[in-house]
């Protein structure tokens, strides 16, 4: 009995060590989506990501996929796709002229290219 505890504890161990090493250290990313109202039923959709100078995307693929929504025609086909795309809706403002919807997702640090030690 003894012998098949420390069996156990050894292998709980292992499988402890061997999820720690794996395990991949997230990092939050924010996504501003403006959709600008303009006179005609016609509106213009802008993205932001905030200074990428400091990280950016490994997949230029997110950046391409985001600026699929500047051709969508409704307000709820950007924020089905938005969904689907894994971004959480974190907060909507409403202004006079636009409505700004504030997005986040988490990466894994190895899908940004951190370009922080160059700027120094």
């Amino acid at each position: 009995m003894y012998l098949e505890m420390k069996k156990l504890i050894l292998a709980v161990a292992c499988f402890l060590t061997v999820s720690v090493l794996f395990a991949q250290e997230k990092v939050e990313r924010f996504c501003e989506v403006s959709i600008y109202f303009g006179k005609s039923k016609q509106f213009q959709i802008t993205i932001d990501l905030g200074d990428t100078q400091s990280s950016t995307f490994k997949d230029e693929n997110i950046i391409k996929n985001l600026n699929k929504v500047k051709s969508f025609n409704s307000v709820v086909d950007i924020m089905n796709f938005m969904s689907k795309s894994g971004w959480t809706l974190v907060s909507v403002n409403n202004l006079s002229w636009n409505t700004l919807f504030y997005y986040k997702k988490d990466f894994d640090k190895s899908e940004l290219i951190d370009t922080s030690a160059s700027k120094e």
